[in-house]
């Protein structure tokens, strides 16, 4: 039990936080609704590919995972009974901030990568490998994701009990690293 919440917390930090600029998606009932002037940092570092999974609006049409959502193989519940959407309650404010899906990685450190994270995951992995000669392209990321779609373990499953976990305080972010990761 306890190697499985060591792995849960390295995957989302290391993973999510570190190689794909995920942000957090739980919440606190006591932070109220996210200030303006953070949703205005959060979009000026959305614009180069950090913290995709959350967002400041619950337009379906103009989120940022809005083309998973009108996409039918990205419709009903997936493996570990997630279905994305849009809930209120990210970047740690309970209102103001949304996700793709009520659990996931980047919430309990359970349920794998939600499919906006995938993409981030993907981006990430293939720009570093063919450098600024490679361009993304939807089609090709959603048949690799549905070819390599997480498949939870019992293992996995039985570990992950809500009530014993702890998150971690938000990463910090140095001011000259968003200068080093513009990809």
């Amino acid at each position: 039990m306890e190697a499985e919440r060591f792995r849960q917390v390295l995957v989302h930090e290391a993973m999510g936080h570190g190689l794909a600029k995920l942000i957090d998606e739980y919440s606190y009932e006591q932070n109220g609704e996210i200030p303006a002037y953070l949703v205005d940092q959060y979009r000026e570092r959305q614009a180069i590919g950090w913290f995709v999974n959350a967002d400041f609006t619950d337009d379906r049409e103009q989120v940022l995972w809005s083309r998973f959502l009108a996409d039918p193989r990205y419709q009903g519940m997936d493996a570990n009974g997630q279905t994305l959407s849009l809930y209120q309650g990210a970047c740690s404010y309970w209102t103001g901030a949304w996700r793709s899906t009520d659990d996931s990685m980047m919430r309990h450190n359970q349920n794998g990568f939600n499919a906006p994270s995938r993409e981030a995951i993907y981006k990430r992995v293939m720009s570093t490998a063919y450098g600024s000669g490679w361009t993304y392209d939807y089609d090709e990321f959603t048949a690799f994701d549905q070819a390599h779609l997480p498949q939870p373990s019992t293992a996995t499953t039985k570990a992950a009990a809500r009530a014993e976990w702890k998150p971690l305080p938000a990463p910090r972010i140095v001011d000259n690293s968003l200068r080093l990761s513009r990809r």
